[in-house]
């Protein structure tokens, strides 16, 4: 029965039935995740819910402006209420503040292209986290 149940859950997790347990990292060092996953830094949870925009310079075209990019991220620690929050790649806030932590946006890809379309579920976002500075 054992291995029966093994080759269950092998199977379920190579055809993506059973969801992937959050990454964890450590503090200050730069992370990527993607889109509609998690990751764990300390007591910290990190979501990175959706693109809300992207209109960042197309890497097949010179642009005037670099664009902006704005993410929606839902961060949770066991003792502050979950949060929805935004992050910019050139519009504040570049960074947020959450449960004594500091959340800075640093990357996101991929690039748009005018010749491209792109799976909202291909993008993957750069961050670091740090403490925030006591007030």
């Amino acid at each position: 029965m054992t291995r029966l149940s093994l080759l269950i859950v092998a199977l379920m997790t190579f055809t993506g039935c059973v969801q992937p347990a959050t990454a964890l990292f450590k503090l200050d060092e730069p992370f990527w995740v993607r889109v509609e996953h998690s990751v764990q830094i300390e007591r910290l949870s990190v979501r990175f819910v959706r693109v809300i925009e992207d209109s960042r310079c197309p890497i097949d075209v010179v642009c005037v402006w670099e664009g902006n990019a704005q993410v929606e991220l839902e961060l949770q620690t066991q003792s502050a209420s979950p949060a929805q929050m935004t992050l910019n790649s050139m519009l504040a806030p570049t960074e947020l503040e959450y449960a004594g932590y500091r959340v800075r946006y640093l990357d996101l890809e991929p690039r748009p292209c005018t010749r491209c379309r792109l799976n909202p579920k291909e993008y993957r976002l750069k961050l670091i986290v740090s403490r925030s500075a006591p007030p």
